[in-house]
């Protein structure tokens, strides 16, 4: 079982985005993003080294082809 550190859940013009990693495994940090755009939810988890708001790049990247 692994324990999770979990970090400040952020809200970027109606991103929402936390970091986390498991304690075993510092060197790898995930991002999960949630974002609505028109009637779309955007929900994205990004795992790697030393991740750096890549979910919220990719939920934007995904939300800027969502029709208004």
């Amino acid at each position: 079982m692994a324990h999770w550190t979990f970090g400040k859940l952020t809200n970027t013009g109606g991103t929402l985005s936390m970091t986390h990693f498991a304690e075993e495994h510092r060197f790898a940090v995930c991002q999960r993003a949630l974002g609505a755009r028109s009637n779309v939810v955007i929900d994205v988890l990004a795992c790697r080294i030393q991740a750096d708001n890549q979910a919220a790049d990719i939920l934007n990247a995904i939300a800027a082809k969502v029709p208004h």
